[in-house]
């Protein structure tokens, strides 16, 4: 009889350990849409990305336009650097490749 139980409670046991681990194995359902793990652009990032047009816009007016005088405000040196890479970054930089993919290279540029 003492051996019976055993058995019993052994293979009881056994069953409720089974059960625990798939249990915890199994995906759980979070019930979020695709439409809120797609990630759009920012209020913020809407902004920064218009200023930086409107700096390459106004970059091209001079180029095409050298004669005409400009009637912005002069600029600090660290923000035209801030703008000149970050309009280099937006113009030519391509977020949809991976790491391994391109080469880094450096590019040097004379003001």
């Amino acid at each position: 009889m003492k051996r019976k139980k055993l058995f019993t409670y052994f293979s009881l046991a056994i069953v409720i350990a089974t059960s625990m681990i798939i249990y915890s194995c199994q995906k759980e359902q979070t019930g979020i849409d695709k439409s809120e793990n797609q990630t759009g652009q920012s209020f913020k990032d809407a902004q920064l990305e218009k200023r930086i047009i409107a700096f390459r816009d106004k970059i091209d007016l001079i180029r095409e336009n050298p004669s005409l005088k400009s009637g912005t405000d002069p600029m600090e040196v660290d923000s035209a650097v801030w703008f000149f890479e970050a309009t280099s970054n937006l113009t030519y930089g391509d977020a949809s490749t991976t790491s391994d993919e391109y080469i880094i290279d450096s590019s040097f540029i004379d003001v």
